[in-house]
């Protein structure tokens, strides 16, 4: 089980959001902070309430993306009738200033709907967790640690649809990456290893899920899926010239995978990405070496491709990319439903042969919670059409 958001998509986000500024804080009952621009994609700004089941209430103000505005009210259930009830709404300019406090009352009991979470809640300490039983629309598992300037808490436990969507995507914005690890499923825990049940393909592992900017993430200990044997750590450089920004991903995977150890693509506005990647099982993850991107000329290598990157439509104006180094294929990446991005996206570019394989086998969780469709085809030399 992967996070949310696989990294390379990133470079869809970049372009949207880079002139908007929005008051950014995290703070007991209120907050405020300085107006920062806002980037990644986030093209609205946002107030969230969060009521916590200790009688206490947070304010998240935070550039999102319009997409995840007006989901509804956000619940986690952390067992034992305790919640976390959350709202989030969007908000321009001064308007942000006069959004009164708002938070939801605690849902009513409902039906057990067969999945399971760990669960819990602390402050300033270690969760102990309990398996819970979800109920009626909580099928995602969910987790944090939410740092204010006064307190730290930490929680785990059942999330509605409605939490993923919003308060996801605010809890990965540039506010909250230091402070913050959540983690998502659309399936119930799968909690094999603790309760010692062997699968078909073999004994269920857990890895370490996180990501965060820089060259280090730590996070929780997840089961992985029954189809995921092995760990895989990975860097992540995005380039946005003049800007770049590397990431630090670690995540279940499959070992049929780990010989892809490098990734890149190449798309329209100056847009690239590349990874590196290493698998590891057990204690070897804890004692492997980061993985670090080695720099190296990135020089275009004569071939090209149509590129164009859209956002709510399939049709995209595509212009010629020269490609670079190793990319020899054309990648072709239509999706409907990204929740994250928009109803429907278009990204064409250069890719490596790596890539296109990582993708066509829909490793990432995300992607094959999505409609997508990956084409990948030869690229051609430069005095081609």
């Amino acid at each position: 089980m992967e996070t949310s958001l696989p990294v390379f998509l990133l470079a869809l986000l970049v372009i949207r959001g880079l002139s908007l500024e929005c008051e950014e804080c995290i703070g007991i009952d209120d907050c405020s902070g300085d107006k920062l621009p806002c980037g990644l994609g986030k093209d609205k700004c946002s107030v969230t309430n969060m009521a916590l089941p200790i009688g206490l209430s947070v304010t998240i103000k935070s550039c999102v993306s319009s997409d995840v505005c007006d989901k509804g009210v956000q619940v986690i259930n952390l067992g034992q009738r305790k919640y976390v009830i959350a709202h989030l709404r969007c908000c321009e300019g001064d308007g942000c200033r006069d959004i009164p406090p708002s938070i939801s009352e605690l849902p009513k009991k409902a039906a057990e709907n067969g999945k399971q979470c760990p669960a819990c809640l602390a402050i300033q300490g270690t969760c102990d967790e309990k398996v819970i039983d979800c109920r009626e629309d909580e099928l995602y598992c969910a987790g944090g640690l939410i740092v204010t300037s006064t307190l730290e808490f930490s929680l785990k436990g059942c999330a509605n649809k409605a939490f993923c969507d919003s308060l996801l995507y605010v809890f990965l914005s540039r506010l909250t990456w230091a402070s913050i690890t959540l983690f998502s499923t659309m399936k119930s825990l799968l909690f094999c290893c603790l309760l010692g049940t062997f699968l078909a393909t073999g004994m269920c592992i857990e890895c370490e899920v996180c990501m965060r900017p820089g060259d280090r993430c730590n996070g929780s200990m997840m089961a992985c899926k029954d189809d995921e044997d092995t760990c895989v750590m990975f860097q992540t450089e995005l380039l946005f010239a003049p800007l770049s920004f590397t990431f630090t991903s670690k995540m279940c995977s499959t070992s049929d995978t780990c010989h892809l150890d490098y990734v890149e693509t190449n798309l329209p506005y100056e847009l690239a990405v590349r990874s590196k990647r290493a698998c590891c099982v057990g204690d070897a993850c804890q004692t492997m070496t980061p993985v670090v991107l080695e720099r190296h000329d990135n020089r275009y290598n004569g071939l090209q491709c149509p590129g164009c990157i859209g956002f709510g439509s399939h049709e995209c104006n595509e212009k010629l990319v020269s490609c670079r180094d190793t990319e020899n294929q054309c990648l072709s990446l239509t999706g409907k439903n990204i929740y994250i991005l928009a109803n429907d996206i278009t990204m064409k570019g250069c890719a490596t042969e790596s890539l296109c394989t990582l993708l066509q086998k829909k490793i990432f969780s995300a992607i094959a919670e999505w409609d997508l469709d990956v084409k990948c085809t030869p690229v051609f030399p430069q005095s081609s059409q």
